[in-house]
């Protein structure tokens, strides 16, 4: 048995209503801020569910011999109409120091601008030393407003069980806070790098008895490091949608309680989708770019009174986007951002998918831009376009991240058909389309479907690998094969009339094979981080490596063959000049650092190109993640011109309207003078 008595820390008077827990059984103080608690066999901490300006006065450590435990709070101010930050997977396991860089005070900054509540860190502290570590440099004192954090599988640490190290600095691995008309319900993974002390029937037995002292007026959101969802189900003309993964008596359980959602991070990406009329919430991390190349991010949400949730994705660092430079021609806003799209010329117009990671969704979709910087049509599409479209025969072919699949008439932007394609065991996809002999194909690295480009009718759904993360790939096509890349996983080939898998390589040196291979002849170049593979187009034998450290080719490019030369953009060195043979560095041609960071894990002092660069006789042109579009004399490496685009882009410029079009992550699509002597 456990009791004592909660007050309030400025003026001493006992809290009455305050909800405490021992981690299974959950009660209520009296109107003397007294409660008691009969314990249980597990138990490691006294806690309060509510929210308090202070880091660690919510909760206390069971010690032996000790029945009686105090609490003295500080409560947070309570607003029906409030904001929170959720960002997630910081991972300072690896710093050696206490960090200082400009994502720390981004976040406080951005707490303040936008009127914070609470800031909501989504997991993976990471490592003994990054627990420890993060406690000092993010905590409700520093950063001026309540911290909170759920438990992530790399935070997993002690030598008695995995909470144990997690519970010395954050405290319980799961609890509830109320904040406005919400019911805020933070659990934990309860698995990770050490075996957890706990099951998944103690915790649902926490849930069920806090869900019994919640107001039943209020909406539920739940944090937890992962995304609580498993497989997708298919639905009959309304494509691929996520299950949660809970049993369907406790799903319900949450829907009976004004279930509103769920935020998670873990896979290192931004994501916004619906199921059951529930938000389903993926937050990026903001130091570094995202295992998918979501760009360095956090989230901003905005919850109404009346249980209304919106959000914005907010960059690192946009406090450094800049006005486009004199040399513009004339800019176009879109309505969303463009990530991986590389814009496409065809019948005088230009084509580029966009993205709005947010919620509401005002900006995802296809844009169509006229020569004049007018946009001629924008089709809104069900979820972010995040990589390339494709025309053909006046249709656009785009692919959003919910795996749906549009054909679009190039002059007028109407819908011709739309089609749902799996992603195996994969809640979303970050791959391009293409074309190749009549086929669309589309899908994801885990799954390629293959479609009719008149009707939409799939023609085969591909032989699934299991294993693999979304990214910026395309599909390259040798003879009768379609190749796609996994990254962590592999590279496979399949039949392109049938689907069935050809060859399938998973040893590769290295997992990290983020950039779109090149064929030449029969030899597949795949560029990875200080490292190229050369592996024979049919079969997938490896016929050699090229140690190429310490540049990192972890971007989104595919290298561009121009004679005797390959160009390559990379994420630490702007691009990179090979000799087709030997893969010698022949020319370097610098850019500035990157504004955000968009390859996996990078971060610091980079100069990355992610997108592939344009030959153009005497010169290469590219845009970078500095904000600029450059253009360099190609068989010297003089810079001929360094044009503002203001924000980074991660896609190739364009030859159009009688300059070069650029899109960058504000969602600018700018034309600009052609200034190379």
């Amino acid at each position: 048995m456990f009791f004592g008595v909660v007050r309030c820390a400025d003026s001493g008077k006992p809290l009455s209503g305050i909800v405490m827990s021992d981690g299974k059984n959950v009660v209520k103080t009296d109107e003397n801020g007294a409660y008691a608690l009969p314990g249980w066999e597990k138990n490691h901490l006294i806690f309060a569910n509510v929210l308090t300006k202070s880091h660690n006065d919510w909760y206390q450590s069971i010690e032996a011999g000790k029945t009686e435990y105090n609490f003295s709070l500080r409560l947070a101010e309570q607003l029906e109409d409030h904001n929170f930050i959720h960002l997630s997977d910081t991972e300072l396991g690896s710093l050696t120091e206490i960090p200082t860089e400009p994502w720390i005070s981004l976040i406080r900054e951005t707490a303040k601008e936008k009127g914070a509540s609470f800031i909501m860190h989504g997991g993976d502290i990471s490592g003994e030393r990054g627990l420890a570590l993060h406690h000092d440099v993010m905590n409700s004192d520093n950063m001026g407003l309540p911290v909170r954090y759920s438990q992530g599988n790399h935070d997993f640490f002690g030598e008695k069980y995995g909470e144990q190290l997690y519970e010395q600095f954050y405290g319980p691995s799961w609890y509830s806070f109320d904040m406005g008309n919400i019911h805020y319900m933070v659990t934990s993974m309860l698995h990770g790098d050490a075996p957890s002390a706990f099951t998944h029937e103690d915790q649902w037995n926490w849930i069920r008895a806090d869900l019994q002292m919640k107001d039943p007026e209020k909406g539920l959101v739940v944090f937890n490091h992962g995304c609580c969802a498993t497989e997708r189900i298919r639905e009959h003309n309304r494509g691929y949608e996520f299950t949660f993964d809970f049993e369907p008596k406790n799903e319900q359980m949450l829907h009976d309680h004004g279930f509103r959602g769920v935020f998670f991070g873990h896979y290192h990406l931004n994501y916004h989708g619906t199921y059951h009329g529930a938000h389903f919430v993926g937050t990026a991390h903001p130091k570094g770019g995202g295992i998918d190349t979501t760009p360095t991010s956090m989230r901003v949400v905005k919850v109404s009174a009346d249980q209304a949730i919106a959000s914005e994705i907010v960059l690192y660092d946009h406090r450094k986007f800049a006005p486009q430079d004199d040399s513009t021609v004339w800019t176009a806003e879109l309505p969303g951002s463009v990530l991986h799209s590389t814009p496409v010329v065809y019948g005088g117009d230009l084509f580029v998918g966009t993205i709005d990671d947010g919620f509401p969704k005002k900006g995802c979709g296809v844009a169509c831009v006229q020569e004049n910087g007018k946009l001629r049509w924008f089709y809104p599409t069900q979820n972010s376009v995040k990589n390339d479209v494709v025309v053909e025969n006046n249709t656009v072919y785009a692919q959003d991240a919910d795996g749906w699949v549009y054909a679009l008439d190039a002059q007028s932007g109407e819908l011709k058909w739309n089609q749902s394609v799996p992603f195996y065991n994969h809640f979303y996809t970050h791959s391009g389309l293409a074309i190749y002999k009549g086929k669309l194909f589309a899908g994801c690295c885990r799954q390629i479907t293959a479609l009719d480009l008149k009707t939409g009718e799939v023609l085969w759904h591909g032989d699934p690998v299991d294993g693999g993360e979304p990214a910026a790939y395309r599909p390259v096509f040798y003879k009768d094969l379609v190749i796609m890349n996994g990254c962590w996983y592999g590279i496979y080939a399949l039949d392109i009339n049938t689907g069935k898998l050809v060859w399938f390589v998973k040893d590769l040196r290295s997992k990290f094979f983020y950039a779109t291979p090149v064929l030449d002849g029969d030899q597949l170049i795949v560029p990875s981080n200080g490292l190229i593979a050369i592996l024979n187009a049919a079969t997938g034998e490896v016929m050699r490596y090229v140690e190429m450290a310490p540049y990192c080719m972890d971007v989104s490019a595919q290298p561009v063959r121009d004679g005797d030369v390959y160009y390559m953009g990379t994420v630490n060195n702007g691009v990179l000049a090979l000799d087709v043979n030997t893969f010698e560095v022949l020319h370097h041609y610098p850019v500035g650092k990157s504004l955000v960071f968009t390859s996996a894990y990078s971060r610091g002092e980079k100069g990355t190109v992610d997108g592939h660069v344009r030959v153009d006789g005497r010169y290469i042109r590219f845009a970078a993640s500095d904000g600029y579009f450059y253009t360099y004399q190609k068989d010297t490496a003089l810079l001929s011109s360094r044009q503002r685009m203001g924000a980074p882009s991660c896609v190739a410029p364009a030859s159009f309207a009688g300059g070069w079009a650029v899109a960058d992550i504000r969602g600018d699509v700018t034309v600009f003078e052609d200034l190379a002597e």
